[in-house]
């Protein structure tokens, strides 16, 4: 899971500056995927340590988290009827986060399994 993390990270940045370039760099908000990926990549290269896993994974999903409330809104657009490129990729990076969120939980679980049972 923790190379997985450092492959989100580097993702998210990539999609971050893909989408700024591809935008014309008319907004900074287009490098969002990028601010927030930098501290994911961080946190994916520190769950490469075994002692420090879990403080890793904790990071990274909730960085991850708060980048998936923050594309929920966007997402709206899709509902009512509005395609654009800012919403589809709002759409995308929310399917995504969702889905890195899921697995990160799914593996601290099963880390700590056992831990609290007496």
């Amino acid at each position: 899971m923790a190379r997985l993390t450092v492959a989100f990270g580097a993702a998210l940045i990539l999609i971050g500056v893909i989408t700024y370039f591809a935008t014309g760099q008319q907004s900074v908000t287009a490098l969002i995927p990028a601010f927030i990926g930098g501290p994911v990549l961080v946190a994916g290269l520190v769950s490469l340590r075994t002692e420090w896993r879990s403080y890793g994974l904790y990071a990274a999903a909730g960085l991850v988290l708060l980048l998936a409330l923050g594309t929920l809104r966007g997402t709206f657009g899709l509902l009512g009827g509005e395609v654009s490129s800012a919403t589809v990729i709002n759409a995308v990076l929310l399917v995504a986060s969702v889905g890195f969120v899921a697995l990160c939980v799914r593996d601290l679980r099963s880390r700590n399994r056992g831990y609290g049972a007496r």
